[in-house]
């Protein structure tokens, strides 16, 4: 939060009073921070409460959000903290080949395989817009693939494996269509090139075939 306000000077990032309240008033669910994050972050905050970790996490008097983001030392959220990796917040509450950490392998597994799809596809596009092919529809749609992936790790709140690969199908659906866009384009500029190719043997050969014709006809002037 820190950052965006301090560094970059956008008026819109949280500031000190956006969670504590100024001169002393406290923003409605200040006894909770979870409740503060989710004045900024409702959809975040909904979906946790639909999870499997609401109930458990209120019975042990456990806080939500700061469990993973903590309190003023935000972490950056990236997809390293999901799943079985060394940097994972998952594997400090679920022991290796739990249910929950199985769960969350299977979560961070459906949002890799979305995001290589997306890297794909964008990588293709790229090298057919260098090339000067016409890719705007296909930017657009590499958009909607990069909303897919937000929603996706949005989902990831749920804690529900199930709903989250659905969000992900979604996005890879889309993403395939984006990357067949690409692969077309792509086929479509090696046409051009064997095209251009063809067309530049033929008008050699005429050439070729031109200037044997002149000097033929040249010879046989001289000849008379």
């Amino acid at each position: 939060h820190g950052r965006p306000l301090l560094e970059k000077g956008v008026r819109g990032a949280p500031a000190c009073n956006d969670c504590h309240g100024n001169h002393g008033a406290a923003p409605p669910g200040v006894s909770s921070v979870s409740n503060v994050c989710g004045q900024c972050h409702p959809v975040n905050r909904d979906l946790l409460a639909q999870s499997p970790h609401e109930k458990p996490f209120q019975e042990m008097e456990i806080a939500a959000c700061e469990t993973c983001h903590n309190h003023h030392d935000i972490s950056h959220p990236t997809d390293d903290m999901l799943g079985p990796g060394v940097n994972s917040v998952c594997a400090s509450c679920h022991e290796a080949n739990s249910k929950g950490a199985q769960a969350a392998t299977s979560m961070r597994t459906a949002i890799d395989r979305l995001v290589a799809k997306r890297n794909k596809a964008e990588s293709l596009i790229l090298k057919a817009e260098q090339a000067g092919m016409e890719v705007s529809q296909a930017k657009f749609d590499l958009n909607e693939v990069g909303s897919a992936i937000t929603k996706t790790r949005a989902s990831v709140h749920a804690f529900i494996p199930s709903r989250l690969d659905e969000v992900a199908r979604q996005g890879e659906e889309l993403a395939d269509a984006t990357l067949k866009k690409g692969e077309e384009a792509i086929a479509e500029l090696q046409f051009r090139r064997k095209g251009l190719g063809v067309s530049l043997v033929i008008i050699l050969a005429v050439a070729v075939a031109l200037f044997y014709k002149i000097r033929e006809i040249d010879r046989r002037g001289r000849s008379r």
